[in-house]
């Protein structure tokens, strides 16, 4: 069984700005699942999300295993192409460094010069 959420109708707006707004989405779609259910996001009349509220939604979905129970539908391309960009950089391996790994680079180290000649 496939359960409908639209997101027109948790946010009562046509756009999908803040990142807090998908508290309410979340609750909707905790609520739908079931052993058997899919839940299906549609984004009907939805005509922009900013890329926080795409990353909070992603990262929601990715942190309960949901990634193929959820399916989005009726996205327009600008949705489309956010929620893309947004899944890309979270497939893509971060690198774990400090300031202190990074060695200063030869301008870097003329401006600490030309600062402290000044001092």
């Amino acid at each position: 069984m496939k359960n409908r959420i639209s997101i027109r109708d948790c946010l009562n707006s046509n756009t999908a700005a803040l990142r807090a707004s998908t508290e309410s989405i979340f609750e909707r779609i905790s609520s739908a699942f079931s052993v058997n259910t899919t839940v299906d996001l549609d984004f009907a009349e939805i005509r922009f999300i900013s890329r926080s509220f795409a990353h909070s939604l992603v990262s929601w979905i990715d942190s309960v295993g949901s990634r193929e129970k959820i399916s989005f539908s009726n996205l327009n391309q600008e949705v489309s192409q956010m929620l893309e960009l947004v899944r890309h950089t979270q497939d893509v391996p971060r690198t774990d460094y400090t300031r202190s790994d990074i060695a200063p680079s030869d301008d870097e180290i003329e401006l600490q010069r030309d600062f402290l000649e000044v001092r």
